[in-house]
């Protein structure tokens, strides 16, 4: 989207702007953290009712009943981002939260993708014998 700021310019002098997403931001730091070897979720905590408070705490602890109790504590504390420094612990946790908290969103980044993309471009990383994501920084 661009837009003229005033219209007493000329086209020559123009200045534009051009707008961001929240995922557009999230998704080009995701790029950073992907060369570090990390991967972001974006949680998203409604409270709409009693429903979703259930549905977090159930979360909680099966977060908690799987070894992931750093995770779980985050959200728990409602962390709206949720960084991990192991691709499989993210891949995992991401999983968990889509198949067993219908109450809360989330987004998995993963170097620039978002969502279903990002998940494919993980499982891809993680799919490649030997190599960690990090390997091109031995160079």
């Amino acid at each position: 989207m661009n837009l003229l700021l005033s219209p007493a310019r000329t086209p020559a002098d123009a200045v534009h702007v051009n707008g961001l997403t929240h995922g557009d931001i999230v998704a080009e730091h995701s790029k950073t953290l992907a060369s570090q070897g990390k991967a972001l979720i974006h949680v998203l905590y409604p409270k709409v009712d009693g429903r979703n408070h259930k549905s977090q705490q159930a979360l909680v602890a099966l977060l908690h009943a799987h070894g992931h109790h750093d995770t779980a504590q985050l959200v728990d504390d409602e962390a709206h981002y949720l960084v991990f420094g192991k691709l499989n612990d993210a891949l995992t946790i991401y999983r968990e939260i889509q198949r067993d908290s219908l109450a809360i969103g989330e987004t998995l980044y993963y170097n620039g993708l978002m969502g279903t993309a990002a998940e494919h471009a993980l499982v891809a990383a993680l799919s490649k014998p030997n190599q960690s994501p990090l390997a091109h920084r031995a160079l």
